[in-house]
């Protein structure tokens, strides 16, 4: 299957077509630092270093997950993926497959030798037996090549491939493309990208998630109505307002920060009919009693101000749950709005989940509950307090629904004690699915966030509103 970035990569490259032979690349003596935060997924089993300036997207479809990683100054693109083997498969006979797959070149035919055209291009180089040096176990085996592909468009790029088989039956591929004219430049960085991989073993992961949730099922057993309530009266009905921004490099405070967004949070023991908008209850279902979290928000993305409210309900046995999302979006520049929502319904392990964007037909789903350690909406807002309140540091997995991805995913949360009691008591890292990047919350004693990293820079942080507005309003903010 071609890659997904090809197409846009391709209409960047060269318009030159390959008419001989391509000599080989020569060694690029640019230095390239690589971030000292590592890119971590789970679902690949992979911890790599990215150059800086990288930028790291993950894709999921059904069951399995890919990593996209775009090089800085648009140098080209790494797709990392895994994929199932069979056992007798060997490194050089799956780099074959590669070869006669992207070349074009049909069996029997012969391979090409290095720097030989052939079919839709030329094998630039190949190298069998390389290793893939592990911190912890012993190095995997690799093999490595690269080709020059030809287009029918007249465009061209020089693609990578460096091949693994960390198992018998499972194959990692990195794969590059890029440019021709600056192949050199590219194809450093991606061999210092591929030998900063730690690759872990599948049967570590799969042990790793299964202590995490087994700890969260036995957690969850003492999340009584007493602790849910005591979580809710920390945060209380009254506004707890959050900024979000990114410190400026230079220094200089909250006046130099950017300003990214703000949200307000309020809890209380309420009913389920604090969902409607129109306040008005009839006597049935409406009148149930339970927990409500009220989450309302604004971030500024380019000319783009995002909007949006949401209530999430859980009953007070816990076996109901119901929420409603809601979001607008508007362009500055050209005053278009486009609105979405989100209804969601629990009962018991029964999920359904009811979406529609802008003027376009209503859409369900029924995500579902892969097992044991479910934790609603609300819990999962409250998840700190409730942490705090156990004050047992190790890590928790649970499943929660989602929006972003509109599943039911696993995350997890590791709950340290910190040595500076001064600046807080805990610090929860969180990921909120297997392959997110993590959030570090700095909490205090009882559960309440006095600050949360996120992995780009930007921070939340509890704001005053009367300083939060001084802050907007003198940056020309909009904050209607």
């Amino acid at each position: 299957m071609p890659p997904r970035c090809l197409p846009q990569l391709l209409a960047l490259v060269t318009a030159s077509l390959l008419t001989a032979t391509p000599a080989p690349a020569q060694t690029s003596t640019a230095v390239v630092e690589l971030s000292d935060r590592p890119v971590v997924r789970e679902s690949l089993g992979l911890r790599l270093f990215l150059p800086i300036g990288a930028e790291a997207q993950t894709y999921e479809l059904g069951d399995r997950s890919s990593l996209t990683v775009l090089l800085p100054n648009s140098l080209g693109v790494i797709n990392i993926q895994d994929s199932a083997s069979a056992p007798e498969a060997t490194l050089s006979s799956i780099c074959d497959g590669i070869i006669r797959s992207r070349l074009s070149i049909d069996p029997p035919r012969q391979l090409p030798k290095p720097n030989q055209r052939m079919g839709r291009g030329a094998l630039l180089s190949r190298a069998p037996n390389l290793t893939i040096a592990q911190a912890h176990g012993p190095s995997h085996l690799a093999e490595r090549l690269y080709l020059a592909i030809e287009d029918s468009s007249s465009s061209a790029a020089v693609m990578g491939y460096t091949v693994i088989k960390p198992t018998p039956t499972r194959v990692l591929t990195f794969e590059l493309i890029t440019d021709p004219n600056r192949y050199a430049e590219a194809r450093n960085m991606y061999e210092l990208t591929v030998a900063s991989a730690t690759i872990e073993d599948p049967t570590n992961i799969a042990e790793k998630r299964r202590l995490g949730i087994e700890t969260g099922v036995r957690w969850l057993q003492d999340v009584n109505q007493d602790r849910l309530t005591t979580a809710v009266q920390s945060i209380g009905e009254n506004w707890n307002w959050q900024r979000l921004s990114k410190p400026s490099l230079a220094g200089g405070g909250d006046d130099a920060a950017e300003e990214i967004g703000y949200r307000r949070i309020s809890a209380r023991i309420g009913r389920r009919g604090d969902l409607r908008k129109d306040n008005i209850r009839n006597n049935g279902i409406d009148n149930q009693r339970g927990y409500v979290v009220r989450i309302e928000s604004r971030t500024l993305h380019q000319s783009l101000i995002i909007d949006s409210s949401a209530v999430f309900f859980l009953s007070l046995d816990k076996k109901e749950e119901a929420w409603s999302v809601e979001m607008a979006i508007r362009d500055q520049k050209t005053g278009q709005l486009q609105r979405s929502s989100e209804i969601g319904i629990r009962l018991d392990n029964d999920v359904t989940v009811s979406t529609r964007l802008g003027d376009q037909p209503l859409q369900t789903s029924k995500p579902q509950i892969e097992g044991p350690g479910y934790i609603s909406r609300v819990e999962s807002f409250l998840l700190p307090y409730l942490l705090v309140q156990t004050g047992l540091p190790t890590e928790y997995r649970f499943y929660c629904f989602q929006s972003q991805s509109g599943r039911i995913q696993m995350r997890a949360d590791s709950l340290e004690t910190r040595n500076d009691q001064q600046n807080g008591a805990w610090t929860l890292t969180t990921r909120l699915s297997q392959d997110d990047e993590p959030q570090v919350a700095i909490l205090d004693k009882a559960g309440a966030m006095l600050l949360t990293r996120l992995s780009d820079g930007a921070r939340w942080e509890p704001i005053e509103l009367a300083k939060l507005g001084r802050l907007w309003r003198a940056k020309r903010l909009p904050m209607n």
